[in-house]
């Protein structure tokens, strides 16, 4: 019989060509005959299947296998049509004949599958623009100011005890200001004061000779009382509290420039004389 891809003659049985390795069993044009290689009743075994190839066949009639030692030196592969273990002296695949030279890019067979070529550094790229975004919108809300409130310390009261007031001073016009004695109110003297005039008159030292130190403490901080201060130290806070003029309002007083004046020269006094302003706890 002949081949029906090459035209070669075939001997009784053959399941693929000897010359060209194509699958018998498969059906197709028969091309013009071409004159059987020489051969004799002797021949070599297959290095693949073990059976007898005659002399002057280039494969194996039983398995497809090329003769010659030409791919002897070659690793075991996998068929690319389908998926068989091929022994690395064969050209044709034992299980399905297809040609191991000639790996087809499209159509027949199992088409190899392309490898990705740049994703692992699109991912990266990627990642990289992530993080430049956090880190700018980072920037962006310290500069502005809008993660102030995440690391200020709370208004806890007892980590404020020990903190004296911290007067803003309103500056006013300096005609206002001598003005102001003669449109001011006089507080009522009855009120329970130390100084009842101490936010309209400049006090001196005169004035303080003679206090404890906790009445100057006291004096002191009458000036923030009347602007509704918010006391942190427990002892001033309670003393307060019991007056009937005072209503706690703020933490942050405006004291005008002459209760400023007069809290600073309490303030100096107590020190000078007593080491330290006095703490009501």
């Amino acid at each position: 019989m002949n081949c029906s891809n090459c035209g070669a003659s075939m001997p009784n049985g053959a399941m693929f060509c000897t010359n060209c390795g194509a699958d018998m069993a498969r059906s197709g044009p028969v091309q013009q005959p071409r004159v059987p290689r020489p051969g004799s009743g002797s021949g070599t075994p297959c290095p693949s299947c073990g059976s007898t190839v005659p002399e002057g066949y280039g494969f194996c009639p039983n398995c497809g296998s090329q003769v010659g030692g030409m791919r002897s030196t070659v690793p075991s592969s996998i068929c690319w049509s389908c998926s068989a273990s091929v022994p690395g002296d064969m050209r044709f695949c034992p299980s399905c004949g297809a040609d191991q030279d000639d790996i087809p890019t499209r159509g027949r067979g199992r088409a190899v599958p392309a490898r990705s070529s740049g994703g692992g550094n699109g991912a990266l790229i990627a990642l990289i623009c992530v993080l430049v975004a956090i880190i700018a919108s980072l920037s962006i809300a310290f500069a502005t100011g809008a993660l102030d409130g995440l690391f200020r310390p709370g208004d806890d009261e007892d980590d404020q005890q020990a903190a004296e007031p911290t007067p803003t001073v309103a500056v006013a016009d300096p005609q206002e200001q001598a003005a102001a004695p003669e449109t001011q109110q006089t507080p009522d003297l009855s009120a329970d004061y130390m100084f009842p005039d101490s936010s309209y008159r400049a006090l001196t030292t005169a004035d303080l000779s003679g206090l404890t130190h906790q009445q100057l403490g006291i004096a002191r901080n009458e000036i923030f009382a009347r602007h509704g201060y918010i006391f942190a130290e427990s002892g001033y806070r309670a003393y307060f509290t019991s007056k009937s003029w005072y209503v706690g309002t703020t933490k942050n007083p405006v004291l005008s420039t002459l209760e400023t004046q007069n809290v600073e020269l309490i303030r100096s006094y107590e020190i000078s004389h007593f080491g330290d302003v006095y703490h009501w706890y």
